[in-house]
């Protein structure tokens, strides 16, 4: 009678264990960020936190996983910005020959290639920010762990 309890209660425990059932959850995002999907990503971050708030394990993992999402999303947005910068200074290399800078055309072109690597240095100083706070929550981690080994 009591192995019988012994087993049930293991097996209870066993299914209740909230990082058990949540780490589906954090690998499916981690798969939908190799795929580039970073709104699932974000998305199942998200679930993670609000369906399974005991597993702590697991929710810390997908904090410090949310800011490689971060991260690699923002390294896409500066590739994107990048190649949309280059475009514009072929374009405004192709509309300022031969007219001087004061025209009007040249001079709207100009702003325009301006905004553009505002955005392109914008996306880059984004990436730099993840890359720091990565850093940051690694030696902060490193930190946790050494304290609660003592």
């Amino acid at each position: 009678m009591i192995s019988i309890f012994a087993c049930l209660s293991f097996f209870s425990c066993e299914k209740l264990n909230p990082n058990k059932e949540a780490v589906p959850l954090l690998e499916e995002a981690r798969q939908a960020v190799i795929d580039k999907d970073f709104a699932k990503a974000h998305a199942l971050i998200d679930s993670i936190r609000s369906a399974y708030p005991r597993a702590t394990e697991v929710r810390w993992a997908a904090l410090y996983f949310e800011d490689t999402i971060n991260l690699e999303e923002a390294k896409v947005q500066s590739r994107e910005a990048d190649s949309i910068y280059r475009f514009g200074v072929f374009e405004f290399e192709d509309v300022s020959k031969g007219l001087p800078v004061y025209h009007p055309t040249v001079r709207a072109a100009s702003e325009k290639l301006d905004s553009l690597k505002m955005e392109r240095n914008r996306m880059q100083m984004k990436v730099k920010f993840f890359y720091r706070k990565i850093q940051e929550r690694l030696i902060q981690k490193e930190k946790r762990e050494r304290n609660d080994g003592i």
